[in-house]
């Protein structure tokens, strides 16, 4: 179901859709009496009075919302981002097909290491531009303690997208989605409001208000800049991009060219979702109480800011977060000892300040190169069990095209400062023959309880090891026209010894039609988080009908 949110930002999408299009059949009405100048003098008359850095930048606010095309990650707050961001200077389209973004003021000029994308045509919006798919996809996987494949997911989802006319002061955009079927262990009708936000373009300022999501980075996979937006994990689809989830926020462009500074504000705090068996070690005895997430004050919010420069040689940013991290710890609320045992746990937010760096370039024609580290500090983490500890976290990655094939490879790092090893007891089960009424025994059974949650949020947080290093691939290869396309990602983690494969061959029948087949397997020793989710591990096929 829409939450209140949702509703209303639909309907403030309705009114600006509806007064804009009246406005423009009154243009148009007027435009019917008017000597029309020759094809060759025609002009946008959205752009004629704008300097060309409000021009381009106004590209930045439009493929933002495409920006969130791009994959998102799988390690980490990771999760927070299976695929954290985004690919680079294009992003998936519903059909996993790499396109160009489309230009207005938020499309991703370079915040993320995209280029400003070029028009389909020129002059002034024609009118709402209403699109969509209509998809069934089917999972097939492990589900745990069986011993043979099962459906893991199986459904038919209608997305209906809506860009309001873009004209000299705003525009609109919608995603709505209605998907039933099952999802894991869930089967039923969801419909979201997946995005649902208003443009305003004021001169060097550009304001874009609603459900929304913000993607940021320039890194391949792996972004650790990326601390704004959750996930939903629980999500079964062959597109990264659909496992993002959109929140509401406030978000601004001051266009000073060749410097763009960005400002965000989120209100409300969403968290990131993960499946159940996220916390198989507890068995039973596990019932999550009420979360301890933000509240709705104007101080529970979370604020962000970016700096871009744009040169001809080089692009980079450098950002700040002072909020809230999509992605919670678990903390104990209480538990009870002897043969009606249980504990009680609940999901915990935190606040955290990042401080973060991107840059990307290129050697001449020979290989592009991208950059970006960050910092994070919890707040008051010495205090916070279901904190993470203070990290930093870098990505260097080199891409480059070869012919009709393109390879992108990347190393990451990630340092955790005041590390120790947490966890060390391999079950709390025997709780259940302790003596109830006992202090000392249910004090010792709330130590034992706490040191298997620390250990849980260390793996949680990818910080089992003080220093990690992984390695990243993702290839593709184009063929029959660039009908078929034929790719894989794939992670190594070096220190955990986890890795990923994400197989994928995409065949494009006609410009409506396409199917995907494909795997996603994930593997870890035990004790580590791709092998407490390895049971998302499943291939999966795929048939889409866009419109």
């Amino acid at each position: 179901m829409m939450t209140r949110l949702e509703i209303a930002a639909l309907g403030a999408l309705y009114l600006v859709v509806a007064s804009t299009a009246s406005a423009q059949d009154a243009a148009e009405g007027a435009a019917a009496t008017t000597p029309q100048a020759a094809p060759s003098e025609a002009v946008d008359s959205s752009e004629q009075a704008l300097p060309a850095t409000e021009s381009a930048s106004r590209a930045a606010l439009d493929a933002d919302a495409e920006e969130a095309s791009a994959p998102a990650s799988t390690s980490d707050e990771a999760l927070q981002a299976e695929a954290s961001e985004s690919l680079g200077d294009s992003t998936e389209d519903s059909s996993g097909v790499v396109q160009d973004t489309g230009t207005s003021l938020f499309a991703e000029s370079v915040a993320a290491g995209g280029e400003v994308a070029e028009t389909s045509e020129s002059g002034p919006a024609k009118g709402l531009d209403l699109g969509g798919y209509l998809r069934g996809d089917t999972f097939i996987g492990k589900f745990p303690n069986a011993n043979q494949g099962q459906v893991q997911a199986g459904y038919g989802e209608l997305s209906f997208q809506a860009h309001g006319p873009r004209y000299t002061y705003g525009s609109a955009f919608a995603d709505l989605r209605f998907r039933y079927g099952q999802q894991l262990d869930r089967q039923d009708l969801i419909v979201d409001l997946r995005e649902g936000y208003v443009d305003l373009f004021a001169g060097l300022v550009d304001l874009r208000v609603g459900k929304q999501i913000i993607v940021w980075g320039r890194a391949d996979l792996f972004n650790p800049t990326n601390n704004l937006m959750p996930i939903d994990m629980r999500i079964r689809s062959p597109v990264e991009d659909d496992r993002r989830v959109g929140n509401f926020a406030a978000r601004t462009y001051l266009n000073l060219d060749p410097f763009r500074i960005e400002g965000v504000w989120l209100p409300l705090y969403v968290p990131t979702q993960y499946p159940s068996f996220v916390l198989s070690d507890y068995g039973d005895l596990v019932t999550f109480t009420d979360p301890a997430f933000p509240g709705t004050g104007l101080d529970d919010g979370s604020v962000a800011g970016r700096v871009h420069v744009e040169l001809p040689a080089v692009e980079a940013s450098v950002s700040y977060v002072n909020g809230y991290a999509p992605l919670p710890g678990f903390d104990l609320s209480d538990f009870t000892v002897g043969a009606a045992a249980n504990i009680n746990l609940k999901r915990s937010a935190y606040r955290q300040h990042v401080v973060g760096m991107d840059f990307s370039t290129a050697i001449s024609d020979i290989v592009a190169i991208r950059g970006e580290a960050a910092y994070r500090h919890p707040f008051h983490y010495e205090s916070r069990p279901y904190a993470a500890r203070p990290d930093v976290q870098y990505v260097l990655g080199l891409d480059r095209a070869f012919g009709p094939m393109t390879l992108i490879v990347q190393y990451m790092g990630r340092y955790t400062f005041h590390w120790k090893k947490e966890g060390g007891v391999t079950s709390v089960d025997q709780i259940y023959n302790l003596q109830r009424g006992n202090a000392l025994v249910e004090a010792q059974a709330e130590s034992d309880i706490r040191r298997a949650l620390a250990g849980t949020n260390q793996m949680l947080f990818s910080q089992l090891y003080a220093l990690q290093h992984l390695i990243t691939a993702r290839a593709e290869w184009r063929l029959l026209h660039e009908s078929l396309a034929l790719s894989a990602l794939g992670m190594v983690n070096f220190t955990t010894k986890e890795w990923l494969l994400f197989p994928k061959l995409n065949y494009q029948i006609s410009d409506e039609l396409s199917t995907a087949i494909g795997a996603e397997v994930y593997a870890g020793p035990n004790g580590t988080l791709f092998n407490r989710i390895n049971q998302l591990s499943a291939g999966y096929a795929e048939l889409r009908y866009s419109f």
